[in-house]
Order: C-alpha cells, then sequence, then structure tokens
C-alpha cells in the first residue's frame, strides 16, 4: 500500500461503522483492520480459483466494487452500507492480507 492511513480502525462490528461513515464523508483515508480469523475467508472469497497449496496473501487494488465484495462475506455483511458513499467519493481501496487490512484512500 503506497497511500497512508490518517486513521486506523479495528472492525467491532456496529459501533464501527458510524465512525467509518464519517470518515468517508470527510474523505480522510483510513485502515480497517480486520481480526485475524477473517484472513482465511477473504483469501477464499478474493481468489476463488487459487490452486490448493498456494501462499494465501491477500495484496488487491481497486474501487468500491472490491468494498462490496469484502461484504459479502459473513460478519462482514454491514460493510456494504459504507459502499455507495465509498464509490460517490471515487475512493481507492487496498486489501492487504494475512494480517487483514483494508485501506480506503481519497485522491
Amino acid at each position: 500500500m503506497t497511500e497512508k492511513a490518517e486513521t486506523r480502525l479495528i472492525w467491532e462490528g456496529q459501533s464501527t461503522l458510524g465512525k467509518l461513515r464519517e470518515l468517508v464523508q470527510a474523505r480522510m483515508n483510513f485502515e480497517l483492520q480486520l481480526p485475524q480469523d477473517y484472513h482465511f475467508a477473504l483469501f477464499l472469497h478474493l481468489y476463488p480459483d487459487a490452486p490448493p497449496g498456494e501462499p494465501e496473501l491477500v495484496d488487491v487494488s481497486g474501487t468500491a466494487e472490491l468494498f462490496r465484495k469484502v461484504a459479502e462475506i459473513r460478519g462482514l455483511e454491514q460493510l456494504a452500507e459504507l459502499v455507495e458513499p465509498i464509490t460517490a467519493a471515487q475512493a481507492k481501496v487496498c486489501i492487504q492480507s494475512p494480517a487483514p487490512g483494508i485501506l480506503v484512500y481519497f485522491s
């Protein structure tokens, strides 16, 4: 990730959403740290055709559509509420794992 997060938050469900919404509205770069146990689900969801035995590393960048894909994972569905504001702000999304982190940054 070449962009820097101005704020880092740890995903704690609904209580984190309000803070994330504020950051998107203020167009402040942020990194959302997911609990470690989401790494495998994130890897499988983003790389469904990965051959067995491949290193389970995630390093992908894109638009809010990538954020939408993360919100499809059980336990992260609430993140879908942020897809529209992130899209409207034309933010970029970068996901890296095994220490699952989602960086959202604005140009």
